[in-house]
């Protein structure tokens, strides 16, 4: 059996096998429905024209800024996300509004935006879960002494190693003392963290 560190590599092959089961789960979400928004909508106007809404079908066309899109900021707990929107038509807007670059935050409760709302609350809650368990497998890893120890101690943390680093390890394994490693294992939800690899593995390809 060869001993196999927990070396930085190794760490970040784990990160990058998060990254993928991530990835993977994601695209099972489906398209975001960000497409089909109508520029003359209540939240629309709500964000661009404001208290000047009034003002909109006085301005000549040759005064507005023409837009087929609009960024849309959504924000859940203590992160934020720019949607793009694509509109039906191209929308008619205040002259001089900057549209480069710039995000709208509007009502997001607003009828119109639900089923955007709902896809952006289950992204962020994928998002979310994936990065704590990176980080609470990071840290189990980080207080083991090798990776021998870490799969002695929680079989199941193979599921977010790399291949070949299995394979380098070999199956003997060694009885393990009291350590941290056992300390950090206790506070660990490995039923949770298994959980998200069977959520990945059933997203498919």
């Amino acid at each position: 059996m060869a001993y196999v560190a927990i070396s930085g590599e190794l760490k970040e092959r784990v990160e990058e096998k998060i990254k993928h089961m991530r990835i993977k789960e994601l695209k099972s979400l489906g398209d975001e429905p960000s497409r089909g928004f109508n520029p003359d909508s209540k939240f629309i106007e709500d964000v661009t024209w404001k208290e000047h809404v009034h003002l909109k079908p006085l301005m000549p066309v040759e005064y507005v800024t023409l837009s087929e899109e609009i960024i849309l900021k959504y924000r859940k707990d203590s992160s934020s996300y720019n949607v793009t929107c694509s509109f039906t038509h191209a929308g008619h807007f205040p002259p001089k509004l900057n549209f480069y670059g710039t995000s709208y935050e509007p009502n997001f409760d607003d009828p119109e935006l639900l089923q955007l709302k709902t896809y952006l609350d289950t992204k962020h809650e994928l998002l979310e879960r994936w990065k704590l368990a990176q980080f609470k497998v990071i840290k189990f890893l980080e207080s083991c002494k090798s990776l021998n120890e870490a799969v002695k101690l929680w079989p199941d943390v193979t599921l977010y190693v790399d291949e070949g680093d299995i394979k380098r390890m070999g199956v003997k394994r060694e009885k393990v003392k009291e350590s941290k490693a056992l300390e950090a294992l206790k506070e660990l939800d490995t039923d949770a963290l298994v959980g998200n690899v069977v959520i990945a593995r059933l997203a498919g390809n």
